[in-house]
Order: C-alpha cells, then structure tokens, then sequence
C-alpha cells in the first residue's frame, strides 16, 4: 500500500506465437479498495464474465473479498512452492511485447536480478523487489499458460 505499487496490466497472449504482450494500464502505490475497484471499473471490468479476468495477489484475501464486493471478476493468483520460478520459467519461453506507456514493467524487466550467495555466486532465488509488473505478468502465465502445460502431461511443481 505504501511502498509498492497497485499494479493492472492488460496481457494478451498469442500460445501460437509463443507471445504475450503487456500493457500498463495503473502503476500507484497508496491506493485504498475502493480506488482499485474505480480504476478497474474505469477499464471495463465490472461483473463476472462482463470483461477480463483479474488475478489478484492471493496473499491479499481480504482485499479480493472487497473487490469482489463491489462486483469485480477478480481472481486469486496460483502460488505454491516454487510458484516464482516456475512462472519465470513459463515466461522466458515467450517472447514479451511491453507497450512503450509502460514504464514501471519496463523498468522492471530491466531491474530484476537474482539472490546472491556469500561468495557472490547467483542463486536461483528471484531477489524481492523491482518485481511488481513481472508479478502481474507472472500471474497470467501461472493461470494460463500452466494450465496448457497440464493438458500436454506436464504437472506443475506449486
């Protein structure tokens, strides 16, 4: 709420093409419940199966309950054991189309680093920051496209 950023992002993604493209729709920290259900509601996401699905951080319970409320499609978002690096594996095979407006996922994907040990060495641990709009992004491809990694036989590891 304070520090980090209400994130919405429009994804598309072409499972043909191997392609999702990434569209930064809000990117503002110190937004309340109710001003997240205004800027949804001003993207055109209002009730169940009216508009785009909205996956929300399932660490927020209490706030997909008040957007819910107020008559959102929104959704939590698939985490479990490993859930990080598994979406991260799922989006480095597609090719990510950002839109020139979006700034903050831009400056994401240019920040984002790995944990390092003692010795320097990467880890295969994300660090925890410069990571709001990947996360967005990531959600998408937990949702959609490990679901199509299922349906091939490939069991997801969260």
């Amino acid at each position: 709420f304070t520090n980090d950023p209400t994130t919405v992002i429009r994804c598309l993604v072409h499972t043909g093409r191997r392609e999702i493209y990434a569209d930064q729709l809000c990117w503002q920290a110190g937004m309340t419940n109710p001003d997240i259900a205004d800027a949804l509601k001003d993207y055109g996401i209002q009730k169940p199966g009216t508009g785009p699905t909205v996956w929300a951080d399932c660490a927020e319970p209490k706030s997909i309950a008040e957007l819910r409320g107020e008559g959102l499609w929104v959704t939590p978002s698939a985490k479990g054991k490993d859930s990080i690096v598994v979406g991260l594996d799922i989006l480095r095979r597609y090719k990510i189309h950002i839109t020139r407006r979006s700034l903050g996922i831009l400056d994401n994907f240019r920040r984002y680093s790995w944990s390092k040990d003692r010795e320097g060495n990467m880890t295969n641990k994300p660090e925890d920051r410069n990571n709001h709009g990947i996360d967005a992004v990531r959600y998408v491809a937990l949702a959609k496209l490990a679901q199509r990694r299922e349906a091939r036989g490939i069991r997801r590891r969260n």
